[in-house]
C-alpha cells in the first residue's frame, strides 16, 4: 500500500514538472525562435522607433487606402477593455456597498 502511494506521488510530481515546467518552456522557446514578432505581442513601431501600438488591437485608420476595421465602441482605446465592468472607476476594494455606483441598470 505504502509503495503504491509513493509511486503515485512520484508520478504526480513528475507529471506536474513536465506539464507545468518543461512543456510551457519548450513552447515559449519555439515561439521566441521561430515567431519573434508574434511572441513579443505584434508590437508596431513608429518612424522614430518607439512602440506606438499592437497589430492585434484595432487602430483608427483615417485614409481611404487602409482597410476599415469594424467600428469600435471604445474609440479604439485599449484601456477601455478590461475584465470588470467597474475597471475604469478605480474603486477601492474595501469601499462599502452603499457608496458604490449602481451597476444593475
Amino acid at each position: 500500500m505504502l509503495q503504491s502511494l509513493s509511486k503515485s506521488i512520484l508520478l504526480l510530481g513528475l507529471t506536474i514538472i513536465i506539464c507545468c515546467g518543461f512543456y510551457p518552456m519548450a513552447v515559449w522557446a519555439i515561439g521566441k525562435v521561430f515567431f519573434p514578432f508574434q511572441a513579443n505581442g505584434s508590437l508596431l513601431k513608429g518612424p522614430d522607433g518607439s512602440i506606438v501600438g499592437s497589430k492585434l488591437i484595432a487602430q483608427p485608420f483615417t485614409k481611404d487606402e487602409y482597410f476599415q476595421p469594424r467600428p469600435s465602441a471604445a474609440s479604439y482605446d485599449a484601456s477601455a477593455s478590461c475584465l470588470f465592468s467597474l475597471c475604469g472607476l478605480e474603486l477601492p476594494v474595501a469601499q462599502p456597498r452603499r457608496n458604490r455606483p449602481r451597476t444593475d441598470c
